[in-house]
């Protein structure tokens, strides 16, 4: 074909003016692509390209606007990528600009619009479909992207968002008695208040003890039942009706749909100072941590604050000493763990290594912790080459417990053991044996650690931990190691020691600064302590609840991780 063959029928296709574009006037070659799309769709890599050329033609004023102001109240609509039977197409049409009190028709030869939902790939697979849109009176799209390629491709298209005024389709007379009725739901002005906050769907580390006021849960709306149109909108009703009254909408683990739909966009952020809109949360959430993880998105998520570790004062609560040096050192970190200390401290007394030196660190416990320890020491302490028991005057947390029984060690190399766990007989004489043969830059050897419950079996669940080698890929997204380890005492003063995480991880973090000093570590392949799951645990009561609070911190202060949590929208 030549430039004399093209018609006046070509030159008004729809794709016309946004091929001579994308040719750059190239009538031959624009020709050619829009053959080639009408037999074949658009290939994903032209569409960036055509964007490009659709922003050029906005510039120029040659983009297709809708064609007419609706004004009919009989609405032939097309759903695309939805149905009625969604509750998020019925959120979307409240916002599109249509006549109060309109009517959805069979047929409507006066007026045709189109909501569309549908991802742009699948479009742009289906050029017959294209060529439609373009015979519609209005296609309605919350995705910018799609309207502006849309309408460079000669379809009247607008964007939706949730700030088009309500058109009233959600606000009929008689909707708040029956969508009580029709779907056991109570009024929201029943539940609104003070940060009120309705969260949808479950989360597993909420618990149902965790909804209490102001926080109010609809576990099971994903199995809300939807039975005709009237029931899709009525839900997206008493969802408007909420986000209205003031109500903060949490979304736990949202469907692909709802994602992809972004229904929850249309919803009004109501009267509530302090409300944002649908919040997602798409993993486990502990529903007391709730109100930190909203207040953060509302200030903007800033920037952790910067870390802080304490430097405590102590004092010298026992010591004693025997002739002759030690080998290595156990460093336990002790608060408030009266009832457990003792399997502790009878698992260093067992061990097969001698001239072992043993450090405790009573975090300024305010049960009998440090009695306990002193008369287990009066009885044990000829076991070893020498015991130290520091009592911090007052709680500083575990990383400053851990940076004093360092201070304090005599020996070069040190293994952590906090006072809930214990070691295995075996476990400083076979970590020592691999430290021996270590090169300098060697600074931790870990062994296999089981899992326990507090009645003394194994988690069937949990296996075994720090069961991986270490290699720094394997601590991009999660700690595999526990603190329970072989340290170098000079590598943890590279690093400035432990820091104080608030809430825990400090081993995690520790691990971190190791690596990005350039320590390594080594696998001791046995199984040579055990890690006690327990309700008293810090993991349990303080570590999961602000699992996003700490994975924010870390992610910061090592860049290379790449935690789940630590991500916004987690």
């Amino acid at each position: 074909m030549t430039k004399a063959d093209l018609s006046e029928p070509l030159v008004q296709h729809p794709w016309w003016k946004l091929c001579l574009n994308f040719t750059s006037g190239d009538s031959e070659l624009a020709w050619q692509y829009i053959q080639r799309w009408q037999e074949h769709g658009i290939p994903k890599e032209h569409i960036e390209p055509l964007l490009a050329s659709s922003t050029a033609l906005d510039d120029s004023g040659a983009l297709h606007p809708p064609k007419t102001q609706i004004k009919n109240s009989n609405i032939y609509l097309s759903c695309f990528g939805t149905s009625l039977l969604d509750w998020q197409t019925h959120a979307w049409l409240q916002r599109c600009n249509l006549p109060a009190e309109f009517q959805l028709v069979d047929n409507s030869k006066e007026t045709r619009i189109g909501l569309n939902l549908d991802r742009l790939e699948n479009w742009l697979a289906r050029p017959e479909s294209l060529l439609t849109l373009s015979h519609f009176d209005c296609i309605w799209d919350p995705d910018p992207t799609r309207v502006t390629l849309f309408r460079a491709l000669g379809i009247p298209a607008e964007t939706l968002n949730g700030k088009h005024p309500a058109n009233g389709w959600l606000d009929r007379q008689g909707d708040a008695d029956d969508a009580m009725l029709t779907l056991g739901l109570p009024h929201p002005l029943s539940l609104a208040g003070n940060d009120a906050v309705l969260i949808l769907g479950t989360s597993d580390g909420g618990g149902a003890n965790g909804l209490q006021p102001p926080l109010h849960g609809w576990p099971e709306f994903d199995n809300v039942q939807i039975k005709n149109e009237n029931s899709a909108r009525l839900l997206a009703h008493w969802l408007e009706h909420c986000s209205r009254v003031g109500i903060q909408i949490v979304r736990i683990n949202p469907t692909d749909q709802e994602l992809e739909r972004r229904g929850f966009e249309s919803l009004t952020i109501g009267r509530a100072p302090v409300q944002l809109k649908a919040q997602f949360f798409h993993s486990a959430l502990d529903y007391s941590a709730l109100s930190d993880e909203l207040t953060w998105r509302r200030e903007g998520r800033p920037a952790p604050i910067k870390v802080s570790t304490p430097q405590p004062n102590s004092s010298t609560t026992w010591e004693s000493r025997k002739p002759g040096s030690s080998c290595a050192t156990i460093c336990i970190s002790l608060h408030n763990y009266q009832e457990r200390i003792i399997t502790a401290l009878e698992s260093t007394k067992a061990q097969t290594q001698k001239a072992i030196e043993l450090i405790i660190v009573d975090d300024a416990s305010t049960d009998d912790s440090t009695k306990t320890c002193l008369e287990w020491l009066h009885g044990n302490y000829n076991k070893f080459n020498r015991t130290l028991l520091l009592r911090h005057h007052q709680n500083s947390g575990l990383a400053a417990a851990r940076n004093t029984a360092f201070h304090a060690a005599e020996n070069d190399w040190c293994f952590v053991l906090d006072a809930d766990n214990h070691i295995h007989p075996q476990a400083i004489e076979r970590c020592l044996q691999i430290a021996k043969y270590a090169n300098e830059k060697v600074a931790v050897v870990h062994p296999l650690v089981e899992r326990i419950n507090e009645a003394g079996l194994k988690e069937e669940s949990g296996g075994l931990i720090s069961g991986l080698s270490w290699q720094q890929p394997h601590f991009m997204d999660s700690n595999y190691i526990d603190a329970m380890a072989l340290v170098r005492k000079t590598s943890w003063k590279a690093v400035n020691g432990y820091s104080h995480i608030e809430d825990g991880w400090e081993d995690y973090d520790f691990w971190c600064k190791l690596i990005d000093a350039g320590f390594h570590g080594l696998l001791c392949p046995q199984v040579l302590a055990t890690y006690v799951c327990h309700s008293k645990s810090m993991i349990g009561n303080r570590t999961n609840r602000n699992v996003r609070r700490i994975s924010r911190t870390l992610q910061s202060r090592h860049p290379w991780l790449d935690l789940p949590m630590a991500k916004g929208d987690a």
